[in-house]
């Protein structure tokens, strides 16, 4: 038999085993023994998990908001709102508030010595809060370090709670699920009340623009009695009419080319559904819309018989570039809101397209007032322009009063209807946060993990147990086969004479005491890297027990410091 066969016999390989067993089973019982003492040392951490069903907003508030802020609806997808509900659920979970008023109802910041200890820290580092400051700092933290929320699935939330007491985790999951319904119901109701305050804002600022327009009509009624002359149709000259419809169709032409460049650039570029955007937005910029149409009308009205240098024509045209630029800030905030995922750069390009829209539309008003005043015929009379003027004024302040009204008794339709849903919400609100699994007692601990550490110990030990035998088989100088004899003799062997007498050697030898040194060296090094890599990779020690309010137990701090909470 040749070396390379002799090399991968597998039944030498499997007599060197059988002969040099225990340097095999010693280090593999050892590291058995070890994972045990290990697995006493580790903490216990349990786990407490409830399952909630959370409504992003509650059916009636979602349609009152709808109703009182058109353009609140976002063209955001449904998993992105999903997504942002949660983050704002966590961020009001996680917040100072949630977190200090958890720990004043589980009795951490009224323990005496968490208070003490907190004054001994206060004496030592120089900490210039109060020593409740520090207690309420150090137990938010704690509280924040053990709660983990997730989105499981549509507007289901997975709240997960983690730490070495059990009795304490179980209160802390049922007064989190507690708080959290509190705090959806509140903010529900706040959303409501916050729509409806907007409203009642709303109808005082109308109110006021609808009166004051009232009464300037009635002092321009008063001060310029008309008589039945009135009907004749105004003095124009169709000529300039022509001309000055012709000039707003190029400035239509214009605006129409810049805002066609900035749809293409959002549609290919960005992938802005402006088509929605624009539904979405168009509600709450319609009143200043519908009062910039009117302004760009008797602008027009205006130049038929004045200069664009005539007092009247800048000052109105003053109020025109103001009721843009409303326009254009409104737009603003309706696409940060409604395009809250896209860079600042395509909300301020998307706002100034719905913009250009409403100018253009404005501007088209405009242009059709003076092509039909183009095709009036002049009548006789010296009257004529005055009346012109005055008949022109007389409509710019008919539709202010018009405008204001429709404004304010659509608002005060709108109340109503919010005064009645906020009575009936206050009713479903509970129908928002359902328990789908409450929190159980946890039984068992889910780290350390038992069966992994002895697994990973029995392996470790297998591990040297193989080196150990390896090295004791390269350590041995003594015959072991035909093959080394002849090597060792330079001539042929013709027989063997059976190891009978081993058998009945002396137990210890020097050479086999070498060897159970070494076994013993190895194993040692086993058991102590073992458990070094254990307690290193496990959790601390916790810290030494007070019993608390209610049975539980916490820290001698009352929770565990912010170092302690980050190791």
């Amino acid at each position: 038999m040749d070396d390379s066969q002799k090399s991968f016999d597998p039944r030498i390989l499997g007599e060197t085993m059988l002969k040099r067993k225990w340097h095999l089973v010693v280090p593999v019982a050892l590291a058995f023994v070890a994972s045990f003492g290990v697995l006493r040392m580790i903490p216990e951490i349990y786990r407490v998990d409830s399952v909630l069903l959370f409504e992003v907003g509650a059916p009636l508030t979602g349609e009152v908001e709808r109703q009182l802020l058109p353009g609140s609806g976002s063209s955001r997808s449904r998993q992105e709102d999903r997504e942002a509900e949660a983050n704002l659920l966590r961020i009001k979970v996680y917040s100072p508030e949630f977190l200090g008023a958890m720990a004043a109802e589980m009795g951490f910041l009224d323990n005496p010595a968490a208070i003490e200890s907190a004054a001994r820290k206060k004496a030592e580092t120089g900490d210039p809060k109060t020593p409740e400051e520090i207690v309420r700092q150090d137990a938010t933290a704690w509280l924040a370090s053990m709660i983990e929320i997730n989105l499981a699935g549509s507007n289901v939330y997975q709240i997960t709670l983690e730490g070495p007491d059990r009795e304490l985790l179980f209160r802390m999951a049922n007064l989190v699920n507690a708080k959290l319904l509190n705090l959806v119901q509140t903010d529900q109701l706040g959303r409501l009340r916050a729509a409806s305050s907007f409203t009642e804002e709303q109808i005082r600022i109308y109110k006021g623009k609808l009166d004051d327009a009232r009464r300037e009509l009635d002092r321009y009624l008063v001060s310029h009695p008309i008589g039945p002359s009135t009907t004749a149709a105004p003095s124009v000259d169709p000529t300039a009419a022509g001309r000055l419809a012709d000039e707003t169709g190029y400035e239509i032409l214009r605006i129409t080319e810049r805002q066609d460049e900035a749809h293409r650039t959002l549609t290919s570029m960005y992938g802005v559904n402006v088509e929605a955007f624009v539904a979405g937005a168009t509600p709450s910029l319609a009143p200043l819309a519908e009062g910039l149409r009117s302004h760009e009308k008797q602008l027009g009205l205006f130049l038929l018989d004045r200069s664009w240098n005539d007092p009247t024509v800048i000052a109105h045209n003053s109020r025109i570039g103001a009721m843009r630029s409303e326009i254009g800030e409104t737009a603003r905030r309706l696409a940060g809101s409604l395009l809250a995922e896209q860079p600042a750069r395509v909300q301020e390009m998307a706002a100034e397209l719905i913009r250009d829209r409403f100018v253009i539309d404005a501007l088209a008003v405009r242009r059709e007032a003076l092509q039909q005043q183009s095709s009036w015929a002049a009548p006789a009379g010296p009257s004529a322009a005055a009346l012109s003027r005055r008949s022109q004024e007389l409509a710019f302040l008919e539709d202010q009063v018009r405008i204001n009204e429709e404004s304010y008794n659509s608002f005060v339709r709108q109340a109503t209807s919010a005064r009645i849903s906020e009575a009936v919400e206050t009713e479903q609100l509970t129908r928002s946060l359902q328990m789908i699994t409450a929190p159980r007692w946890p039984a068992k601990p889910v780290r350390p993990n038992r069966p992994q550490v002895i697994g990973l110990g029995i392996l470790i030990g297998l591990a040297f147990g193989a080196a150990a035998v390896m090295a004791g088989e390269y350590l041995d100088t003594s015959v072991k086969d035909v093959h080394e004899a002849e090597e060792l003799v330079g001539a042929p062997i013709l027989g063997t004479i059976p190891l009978i007498e081993y058998r009945f050697q002396p137990a210890v030898r020097p050479r086999l005491a070498r060897r159970g040194v070494l076994v013993g060296v190895v194993s040692g090094i086993l058991v102590a890297c073992l458990a070094g890599y254990l307690v290193f990779r496990g959790s601390p020690e916790p810290a030494e027990e007070t019993p608390a309010e209610g049975g539980a137990t916490v820290g001698a701090a009352g929770t565990p410091s912010a170092e302690e909470v980050r190791s």
